[in-house]
């Protein structure tokens, strides 16, 4: 199963499936496995069977079955059925990882509700990492108010009991690191990267001519600013690609528009080069929603700067620092539109060539090293503190 037994076990506990379109919590599995072996579990209330898939020899898929179905309503209104439940996926896994039998063991948590896998005694360490307004984000689509106050406070509740019993957690946002500094002082923000080889340094910029071509990539989703996407439509001197999966999210209204495009998700160097022949990024998203109001950095974020082109925003009120030339904010879909033309008719090589070094010094190989420097210390910190008791 694992080729170098002499390697810690690193047990990184999700919903995400591991072939979905790649997300936080699979970039930082990838860099997990250039150091550790890496139990990635999935953990879903609806499978349907135990499965183990062997990936490569530092990388293992295991999928808990506990053993009876579980209505996903069930579980997120009712604390027992949730803690019957979470029981069972604790004994699932400890089966697991006994039987791999690799020492030490060290635990990456994604989900927030899950505090029960942090009472497991055999852990090493224990981080959890937090990368969206959770509670708020479970409950944001319970039209029924009563419960989804209920909701929220029971998830707030949850979610605390996993920082509290976390050694160490990390966010890439930094209202969440004050949110869970208040519970838990060991926290760092840790921003995602990008995982493109750059490859694209000697490309010129293209002649400044209308259209000019916008692109989204990512999760088509709620959050997205329809009207100002509309006002891209409405302008003549624009065509706008959207390229990702469609996940709540009413595109019919745009089938009347000959300049949007609906692009399939696209992945590694095909989706580099999708951005490389762009002319303008965007992420426009309601700033009004709770999930938004704490983003510092999209996942995304990174991926575009690698691009080299420039990248137009909703003016997110907690987005990080970025230098002129990089990052245009927008107040409105008017605005929008007048920022990317901006974007466009005044970006030049030397701006270009900045994208590519802020992109040089955010790749997910350096967010992987510093991961590892963090666990390596945290575990030294703890086996020191062992001693001296």
């Amino acid at each position: 199963m694992y080729k170098d037994r002499t390697l810690p076990l690193m047990v990184v506990v999700t919903m995400s499936e591991w072939n979905e379109i790649p997300r936080f919590r699979h970039q930082v599995t990838r860099q997990l496995m250039r150091f550790f072996n890496v139990l990635y579990v999935v953990k879903r209330l609806n499978t349907k069977e135990e499965s183990v898939q062997v990936i490569n020899n530092r990388l293992v898929i295991y999928k808990p079955y506990i053993m009876f179905p579980i209505h996903p309503r069930l579980y997120a209104n009712d604390p027992i059925t949730h803690t019957l439940a979470n029981w069972l996926f604790n004994r699932k896994i400890q089966l697991k990882m006994n039987s791999i039998g690799i020492e030490p063991k060290i635990l990456i948590n994604f989900e927030p509700d899950y505090y029960k896998i942090l009472k497991i005694k055999s852990f090493a360490a224990k981080i959890y990492i937090c990368n969206d307004e959770f509670p708020k984000m479970l409950t944001g689509f319970n039209r029924n108010k009563a419960k989804a106050w209920y909701q929220e406070r029971l998830f707030t509740y949850y979610e605390k009991q996993v920082i509290t019993l976390s050694d160490y957690c990390l966010t890439p946002h930094s209202p969440l690191v004050n949110r869970i500094k208040r519970t838990n002082k060991n926290v760092q923000l840790f921003l995602p990267g990008h995982e493109f080889i750059m490859n694209v340094r000697k490309k010129s910029l293209r002649k400044r001519k209308s259209p000019i071509k916008i692109g989204y990539m990512g999760f088509i989703t709620y959050y997205l600013l329809k009207d100002w996407l509309e006002e891209i439509a409405k302008s003549n001197d624009m065509v706008l690609y959207m390229i990702g999966p469609i996940e709540k999210f009413d595109a019919t209204i745009f089938n009347k528009y000959s300049n949007i495009n609906f692009i399939e998700a696209k992945r590694g160097n095909e989706l580099l080069s999708f951005l490389c022949s762009m002319d303008v990024l965007i992420i426009p998203n309601n700033t009004e929603n709770p999930v938004v109001k704490v983003l510092s950095v999209p996942n995304k974020f990174f991926q575009y700067v690698a691009s080299g082109k420039p990248v137009v925003i909703s003016d997110m009120p907690h987005f990080i620092d970025m230098p002129s030339g990089v990052v245009y904010k927008a107040k409105n879909a008017k605005d929008f539109v007048n920022k990317i033309r901006l974007a466009f008719y005044e970006d030049s090589k030397d701006k270009k060539n900045l994208r590519f070094k802020i992109a040089s010094e955010n790749s997910w190989n350096k967010r992987g090293d510093i991961l590892f420097d963090l666990i390596t210390n945290l575990i030294n910190r703890k086996e020191k503190e062992e001693k001296q008791i």
